[in-house]
């Protein structure tokens, strides 16, 4: 019987057993309907033989050859295992082998205005080590998370302060820095938080998916949001860096325009927690062209025409 996820609970009439790699396709048949499952896991259901062949074949020769795809194999094995279905499954899985000699893998680079161009997730997943890249970008974003955090906190701080006109004695460091402050929102901050969880969950995802060899029509849109996420996430990134610029050399302003001949015009703990956390955001920037080369660019492969 199935439970409400579609999880076999117990022993149906298998038909067919198709070993794909490491996964295990069944055909069962549990009552009067017609399973196939990928590892215990219900993925299309028919009603009669004849659906089982006329509907369900033609879209379990797809998944069977984009399984193979994914595992490296030029052919597939089956047996069938309830000899009074050995037609039946004869005609659900003739061809496939001979379509599966067609099937190749091209690795290519990616460019954000591509993602919405037909393409297709490719599962080289033991041979590339995507599965610790992903762990390693997902503590990435983390970190980068933190750091966000840590410089917005810092920013608030040094905004806060309030020049004494009458100390610094020049209209156009208070103007300066007054602009600064009408300037400065904290929408940036909010979309870097949104993308850095957006593309920490859906990364999640994709380690599951990826780990478990579960395939699912959604994966291309998992992979999909990432490398959205990524491209926007370096955008908001940059847009970030350049807003902040202006507090990270507000000092030299200070003193260019200062009438009042002191040598540092901000307190100095709190000036100099600003510069460390914006040289930080500076270095992550620096290090997501790099997390772009490993872990992004790999994600896609060229779509092959009939598959």
């Amino acid at each position: 019987m199935l439970d409400n996820l579609g999880i076999c609970k117990g022993a149906g009439n298998i038909l067919a057993d198709i070993r794909i790699g490491s996964d295990i396709m069944t055909i069962q048949k549990i009552g009067r309907y017609f399973y196939t499952m990928i590892n215990d896991r219900v993925i299309l259901k028919a009603k009669s033989e004849k659906n089982l062949i006329t509907k369900v074949q033609p879209v379990l020769s797809v998944i069977i050859k984009k399984m193979a795809k994914r595992a490296q194999l030029d052919a597939v094995r089956w047996k069938p295992v309830d000899k009074n279905y050995t037609e039946m499954i004869d005609k659900v899985l003739k061809g496939i082998d001979k379509d599966l000699k067609k099937v190749e893998i091209f690795v290519l680079k990616v460019k954000p205005d591509e993602i919405q161009d037909n393409k297709t997730i490719g599962y080289q997943a033991s041979k590339s080590n995507i599965i610790d890249r992903l762990e390693n970008y997902k503590q990435d974003l983390k970190n980068l998370a933190e750091v966000i955090e840590n410089i917005r906190h810092a920013s608030q701080v040094l905004l806060k302060i309030d020049l004494d006109k009458t100390i610094w004695g020049s209209k156009n460091v208070m103007n300066i820095f007054n602009n600064i402050k009408l300037s400065f929102n904290e929408l940036p901050f909010e979309k870097a938080d949104y993308y850095l969880e957006n593309s920490g969950n859906n990364v999640s995802k994709l380690q599951f998916l990826l780990y478990n060899k579960v395939v699912s029509e959604h994966i291309k849109d998992v992979v999909s949001k990432i490398i959205k996420n990524f491209s926007l996430l370096k955008s908001f990134i940059s847009e970030l860096i350049q807003r902040l610029h202006k507090l990270y050399v507000i000092d030299d302003a200070f003193k260019t325009h200062m009438e009042y001949p002191a040598t540092w015009f901000l307190d100095n703990s709190v000036f100099m927690d600003f510069l460390f956390e914006y040289e930080n955001l500076i270095n992550y920037l620096i290090k997501l062209a790099h997390v772009e080369t490993t872990i992004i660019e790999p994600l896609f492969v060229k779509k092959l025409t009939g598959v």
